[in-house]
């Protein structure tokens, strides 16, 4: 029941943020809303989710975990989409604090999940932040591959409706340079692919791109200490540590599935 829990929160998690980003396709298959439309996609999300509730809900401590998961996870595609007013308190605090949890929310679920069910209370602290580094890893990865310019198409088929999102180079570079030269583009959020391109070629500069590599070999370094300050034995660490070098090749993201 919490394998199942795990899974339809992550399956809904999907569906929702493809709407959001406006992706077309996952993993060279056509995307859920892509095919079947918005409102199915969205009804398919509520109702994975009241699934996984149901799942857990004689386990009242995951219950509660759960319902704080997919507290951060909206938070996190909030800001992710630019809901809160972009004013100089939120670019600074709103992707570093904020937006990659949406991702590494999911990931500290499912592994202080495992210890309360082995009944490794002293194991939750160190998973938890295992958890919480390894999703940010998969954040900041994700961000940097889609934005390079040969994967632009590798997710997205549609010319006309280009979703802004605040990515980790947008974050970096609104971070360095502010927004004066990119605001237009944040205004309207939603652009053609041309002017989409246009946007790309502003932010994701030679200096943007080196501190976004940066960014995420930092994260896959915060990773390889979590997992060695985990009680989890030497097989465990080291598919953990095979894991996290993958997440950050290229050909894990657009590999598609069989």
């Amino acid at each position: 029941d919490v394998c199942l829990s795990i899974e339809m929160s992550h399956a809904a998690s999907v569906l929702v943020d493809d709407i959001l980003d406006g992706d077309d396709t996952r993993h060279g298959a056509e995307s859920s809303h892509s095919v079947l439309g918005t409102p199915v996609s969205v009804l398919q999300a509520h109702f994975l989710c009241a699934e996984a509730l149901q799942a857990v809900s004689e386990l009242p401590t995951l219950l509660n975990l759960l319902l704080k998961t997919y507290h951060k996870l909206s938070v996190g595609e909030m800001y992710d989409v630019f809901l809160p007013t972009p004013n100089e308190e939120w670019l600074k605090r709103g992707y570093g604090e904020f937006v990659y949890q949406k991702t590494s929310a999911l990931f500290e679920y499912s592994l202080v999940a495992a210890a309360i069910v082995a009944e490794r209370g002293n194991a939750q602290g160190s998973l938890q932040h295992l958890g919480h580094v390894l999703g940010k890893l998969y954040q900041f990865s994700n961000d940097y591959f889609d934005l390079q310019p040969d994967n632009l198409k590798k997710r997205h088929t549609t010319n006309e409706a280009w979703q802004v999102t605040f990515s980790l180079p947008l974050a970096l570079y609104l971070h360095k340079y502010g927004e004066a030269a990119v605001a237009e583009f944040l205004q309207d959020r939603v652009l053609s692919l041309s002017r989409w391109t246009s946007f790309l070629k502003i932010i994701w500069t030679t200096e943007i791109q080196t501190l976004a590599k940066q960014s995420v070999e930092d994260c896959l370094e915060d990773v390889r200490h979590a997992v060695a300050n985990t009680p989890l034995p030497c097989d465990q660490q080291q598919n953990i540590y095979a894991l996290a070098e993958l997440i950050n090749t290229e050909g894990f993201w657009y590999h598609p599935y069989n």
